[in-house]
Formats: structure tokens, sequence, C-alpha cells
């Protein structure tokens, strides 16, 4: 039906190693569509890169289907990620308009914010 693509860039403070986690949160208005957290590492292995993921300058790109099935509208989409002692290593917010005929609008006025914790 259609897909999204979100990139996250910046610099990493710190690895990223065995242990870190990543909650994610997608809402459509106050309703809860999704709330999962995961291991980052696995993640990242199944999306073909390799964990640890060293300090230093990063960039990660994921794609997600947009299944035929999803109501039109507004999603808002929040992931957090903390490593094995519990230290934040980023948040990022972005919002997303799922549109008829599977057209997918990123809000340009509420761009995906990525803040690496320092």
């Amino acid at each position: 039906w259609g897909s999204l693509k979100v990139t996250a860039s910046g610099t990493l403070s710190a690895p990223i190693t065995k242990g870190a986690q990543v909650q994610i949160t997608v809402k459509m208005g106050r309703i809860p569509i999704l709330n999962k957290k995961d291991d980052l590492c696995q993640l990242f292995k199944m999306g073909g890169s390799s964990c640890p993921v060293p300090a230093g300058a990063f960039s990660k790109s994921i794609t997600e289907t947009i299944p035929s099935y999803a109501p039109t509208g507004t999603y808002n989409i929040h992931a957090q990620a903390w490593d094995a002692s519990g230290n934040e290593i980023f948040c990022l917010e972005t919002s997303v308009k799922v549109a008829k005929n599977a057209v997918l609008q990123h809000f340009e006025d509420d761009d995906a914010l990525l803040f690496l914790a320092e």
C-alpha cells in the first residue's frame, strides 16, 4: 500500500552495545496503535547492521510497510532508546499523515527531531 522511510543521523557520544533497549510508541490522536520495547542491537542486526555500533558519526534508515488496512489520518511516532545502564541514547519525535491512495506525507513543520544524549 505504501511505505515509510525514517532516517536517524547524528553523532553518538558513546557506543550502542548489547543490552540497549528502544521503546517505540505510535498513536493516532490519543489512540495507541503500537507500543513495543525491543533490543536495539537485535534491530540493528535484523536491518543488516552490526552491533555494537561505535561512537561517532551515525546514520541509519529503516523502511516500514504501511498496510492497506491502515486508517487514513495523522500518526504520532515516539522512539526512545537507553543503553544497558539506563542512560538515554536518543529520543525521536515525528508525525506522518497517511492519506487515501497510499499517499504518505511527512509534516514539514514537524520534522523528525533526533536528540542524542551526551
